[in-house]
Order: structure tokens, then sequence, then C-alpha cells
């Protein structure tokens, strides 16, 4: 679930210290610690439609994410007991504070969790797309790349170059350089690989018609 401009920033800027926690997030944050064992960066309320309303409650990755939703054989959703907890104390604090009118009754919305690190990593190779194009620009058996959220999709001509070039350490060579890259745009240190994948043009005409849409689905 993306999160605006706006609203990454807010996150950062919290991150960063350069923005302190008001008291209902403080509270919060002492709660999804005591409760969850859990760090919360942030929260967001808004109106998706014509009378509903959502709480947005920010942790860190998609592992935290999915702690907060159910898994069986037959049902994929938000964990109730752990969201009803979550509103009623948000409520409770819009109670007190007397802000947030609509969030004030739980029965009245539904909270579920954003993350922000995936939202870091696009993030990052955004800030560094212009040097990752120019560094592939230069090397010739790289025939087409593709830049998607934060990885990085390096086409070779035929899937046996794809192998010759994981034996010779070319692609190898090619990873390192680009997480070097990132890294340099990387304010806190969360970046563990290029996110670097290698395939072939012989691959996207053969499995998806040469069509980018379908590859990425």
């Amino acid at each position: 679930m993306f999160l605006s401009k706006s609203e990454y920033q807010h996150t950062i800027d919290l991150l960063k210290g350069k923005e302190k926690p008001d008291y209902i997030l403080s509270s919060l944050q002492d709660f999804f610690q005591r409760e969850f064992d859990v760090r919360l960066y942030d929260y967001f309320t808004d109106e998706i439609s014509d009378g509903e309303y959502r709480l947005r409650y920010i942790v860190w990755d998609e592992s935290v994410h999915e702690s907060f939703f159910t898994h069986t054989e037959n049902f994929y959703g938000r964990d109730r007991k752990k969201e009803e907890k979550i509103k009623n104390e948000f409520s409770r604090l819009c109670q007190e504070t007397d802000t947030n009118r609509p969030f004030q009754n739980p029965e009245g919305y539904f909270a579920t969790p954003s993350t922000i690190a995936d939202e870091i990593l696009t993030d990052i190779q955004h800030r560094a797309t212009e040097p990752i194009k120019q560094y592939l620009d230069s090397i010739e058996q790289v025939k087409r790349y593709e830049l998607n959220f934060d990885t990085v999709h390096i086409f070779y001509e035929t899937d046996s170059d794809v192998t010759a070039h994981e034996n010779d350490g070319l692609s190898k060579e090619i990873a390192n350089h680009i997480l070097n890259i990132k890294q340099q745009f990387d304010e806190f240190s969360i970046i563990t690989d290029g996110g670097v994948i290698f395939t072939s043009l012989q691959t996207l005409n053969e499995k998806f018609a040469g069509n980018m849409f379908y590859y990425f689905r």
C-alpha cells in the first residue's frame, strides 16, 4: 500500500529526527512496542470512499506487515483481534485529545498496516537511476535493462549468455557495481544487495512475447 509523497516525507522526517512525534503517535508507539513488540513509525488517517474511513499504521517491512494478517488454508486477511486492539487504542487517544472525530468510534473505520522499508528502497533506486543507466549503457553485453521499483532487470541476448556471464563473473561484477551506486544514496544503511535480476531477450520474447507488461506481472 503506497504512501503519497507528502506521507513518505513525513515518515522520513520522523526517522531523521526532523519531526517529533505528536502525543497520539508517541502513545501509539508505546502501545505497539508493549502489545506487539513492534516499532511503529507513523500513522495516517483518510477517507477512501463515501463514509469509509481508514487508519494506516506504518511498520518497517513486509515481515512485520504480515504479522498483522491471518494466514490459514482457506483465509488470508487482517488479524481481527490485533486490528480491534489497535482501533480501540487509537480511538481512545482521539477521544482523549478530541481530534480525528470520525475515528473516535472504533466501529467507524478499519485499520491496516503499510511499510516504509520498501518505499525507502524504491526512493533510493529513483535517486540512483541516472548513474545506474550510465553504467549499464557502457556494458556491451547488456542488451536491455529496466528499473522497476527497487529492482534492476538486466537482459543479455540469450539464455546461454545468462549462464556464461554468471560463470565468467560479469554478472557478479555488475550486481556489485549497482549495489555500490545505490549505497551512495542509502541514508539508513538498509540495502543488502543491488536488487539485480539477470535474464535474456530470448526469455522475454519466448515467454512474454517481448511485452514488459506481461514480464512484470
